[in-house]
């Protein structure tokens, strides 16, 4: 019992890190959860309709901003360099970007750093909230294989804890619900290129480039995008998120591999 109640006092901190839940036992998937999703995605399209067009020094803070705010560290980052490159001269907006890249910078090291203070307690006590915690870091910077395979590894050596399976479970479910949604989203992507409603595509893109931010599966709608509208979108905001994963990959905790 003790053990439980250690645990659950770590994934309350992770909760409390990320600013979002981490379910003890799988959340259970309605149909209305993914037009939440959806329309989570939503709110950040006029965002990134704007990043993918013609984006000003000012909609690179905004979305980068945003990015931070929604516990997304690494790709805001990527946001703010690519503004700070552009527009190295605007005067109050560099400055503004500066500060961001900053605080930015600063979270993301946060993170690591007490990702490797999980990291010594699990080798040297083996504590279940370790794991979680070390887990729940990795999941929320991208890391998602990663995070799983933490797990994983804490049930080889620990045995299949109710705690440490249904934080992979919720971590599973996460995915599956992000990947409903995408593919609803992705359907009507298709059918507005096939319309050729630039407005309407770039919108819904914006969307799919929202919830596939960690993931690859974005590039080939960029690509539809810019192959059906030619011209229509900003060269170096699309190349920044089709690199997202590759700047992701050149971010990972350094010496974090499971032992």
């Amino acid at each position: 019992m003790k053990k439980i109640n250690k645990l659950l006092i770590a994934l309350t901190f992770s909760s409390l890190l990320f600013g979002q839940a981490i379910q003890e036992e799988p959340p259970q998937v309605y149909p209305t959860q993914e037009k939440v999703r959806i329309q989570e995605s939503l709110e950040y399209s006029a965002l990134l309709n704007r990043f993918l067009t013609q984006p000003e020094a000012t909609d690179f803070y905004a979305l980068a901003s945003a990015l931070k705010k929604d516990d997304k560290p690494i790709p805001a980052l990527a946001i703010v360099n690519l503004g700070l490159k552009l527009h190295p001269d605007s005067g109050e907006q560099s400055q503004a970007l500066t500060t961001l890249k900053k605080e930015i910078t600063d979270r993301i090291s946060y993170l690591k750093s007490r990702y490797h203070s999980f990291k010594k307690e699990s080798d040297e006590k083996g504590t279940l909230e370790a794991f979680g915690s070390m887990a729940a870091i990795k999941y929320h910077l991208g890391f998602i294989r990663e995070a799983v395979s933490i797990l994983d590894h804490a049930m080889g050596l620990k045995g299949n804890y109710t705690e440490l399976n249904g934080l992979k479970q919720s971590f599973y479910s996460e995915m599956q619900l992000n990947s409903r949604a995408f593919l609803i989203v992705d359907k009507e992507f298709q059918d507005a290129c096939g319309q050729a409603d630039f407005e309407k595509a770039l919108t819904l893109a914006s969307q799919l480039c929202y919830m596939g931010i960690y993931a690859e599966n974005t590039l080939e709608t960029l690509d539809i995008l810019e192959q059906t509208f030619p011209g229509k979108c900003n060269p170096n905001s699309l190349t920044a998120i089709k690199g997202m994963p590759n700047f992701i990959l050149g971010h990972a905790i350094k010496g974090s591999q499971a032992k």
